[in-house]
């Protein structure tokens, strides 16, 4: 089977997500996969024989931003008038910003519907197109234009949904008309939480929930005997976190538990939006590691005394299931989470709907053993395979 993926973020972006996983199965399960990257990120590659990742590389079109590393923490590197007009915003420049980012917008869209532009993708998408299944898996409205052209070749049209996306900040002001668009053509639409399920049945026939899961065999290994990172602090309980540190994140209620307990550190582990890292650069008790791979989250994972997910409470975390709840659970930690709706029955997960109790639940967790034989039980069928394997079945029915 051939199989295109149109994702919402780059194949070698620092946070393992849920594309990640399912890319890696398909072509494990043997099928020819192009990853078309949203942004230049790497080079086009062939990383394995039946894996491409690939970006129009179309002159003015092919940078727009890139993600460069430095000392293992990863930022985005604007270019030219989005460089300016995000400083604009910082600066409170409220009118001068979204009149650069409208700018900013009708310059990607002219650049990404020139025919050079068009053609280059319409020629990939074509390639070795006589398979005999064929599907074009979204997690991202990138691309809608071509659902016709891509029907037209025998595609199947799948929408991942993941998030509500039209709450993000920086999204195309008209990511909500392309968003229905995709739902409406697509021949299955796959989320992962309630809410999405509810927006997406509106628009089309066929969805399906499929949640997040955890890689379980990778992150148990935090419950045994690791090596302590070097960057990790020492003497004090430690409160931590890994994932994004971004807009959706609620730096507020963080600086207010560490200005509370001065006697925990609270550790953050991710990408970490700028104007954040001003506000936590003050507190000597937040301490921030930057980015790490993959491969050594177990590791930082084990030094946690409880998780915590502060986040926002707002239209975008009331539809996310988070990966990372998963990863902590597997791992043998309480969590602390900030009351949100989709995570009725998770065992060890304690929420709170103020700052207040959020604060006592952190407490009591602390010393608090997680029962590992209902956590298990509770991960069994929540595996990345589990849930490929519901997504596998309902490809199949196409």
């Amino acid at each position: 089977m051939k199989i295109v993926v149109i994702a919402s973020i780059p194949y070698t972006f620092p946070l393992y997500q849920r594309i990640h996983h399912f890319t890696e199965m398909f072509v494990k399960e043997g099928h020819e996969v192009l990853f078309i990257e949203p942004i230049k990120f790497t080079k086009n590659e062939r990383p394995k024989k039946n894996l491409e990742i690939w970006y129009p590389r179309v002159e003015g079109a092919s940078v727009f931003y890139i993600m460069k590393e430095k000392q293992h923490e990863w930022t985005m590197k604007y270019r030219g008038m989005y460089r300016f007009f995000q400083l604009m915003r910082l600066l409170g420049g409220f009118r001068l910003y979204r009149f650069l980012r409208d700018r900013y917008e009708r310059k990607i869209h002219r650049v990404t519907h020139t025919k050079g532009f068009e053609d280059k993708v319409r020629e990939k998408l074509a390639e070795k197109s006589r398979a005999k299944r064929k599907i074009a898996f979204f997690q991202f409205p990138h691309q809608v234009e071509h659902i016709p052209y891509l029907k037209e070749l025998g595609y199947k049209i799948v929408y991942d949904m993941v998030d509500d996306i039209a709450e993000f900040d920086e999204v195309p002001r008209d990511i909500r008309a392309r968003e229905i668009e995709l739902l409406k053509s697509a021949d299955l639409v796959t989320t992962t939480a309630t809410p999405l399920m509810e927006t997406a049945r509106k628009y089309n026939n066929n969805v399906k929930l499929i949640p997040n899961g955890v890689e379980y065999k990778h992150f148990v290994k935090a419950r045994g005997k690791l090596r302590k990172p070097k960057d990790m602090p020492r003497g004090k309980p430690i409160i931590g976190y890994y994932g994004a540190i971004w807009t959706w994140f609620d730096g507020d209620l963080l600086l207010y538990l560490a200005k509370k307990r001065p006697q925990y550190d609270f550790v953050l582990i991710g990408t970490m939006i700028e104007s954040l890292r001003g506000k936590f650069g003050r507190k000597k008790n937040i301490r921030y590691l930057g980015e790490k791979k993959y491969h050594v989250l177990p590791a930082y994972l084990r030094c946690f005394d409880v998780a915590v997910v502060p986040f926002k409470d707002n239209n975008l975390t009331k539809a996310v299931n988070p990966v990372k709840i998963y990863e902590y659970l597997a791992g043998g930690k309480n969590v602390v989470y900030t009351g949100l709706k989709e995570l009725g029955d998770f065992p060890c997960v304690h929420t709170g709907s103020n700052k207040e109790e959020i604060l006592a639940k952190l407490d009591d967790c602390l010393g608090k053993r997680c029962d590992l034989g209902e956590i298990d039980i509770f991960l069994k069928d929540k595996t990345w395979v589990s849930r490929y394997a519901a997504l596998s079945r309902e490809l199949k029915k196409l």
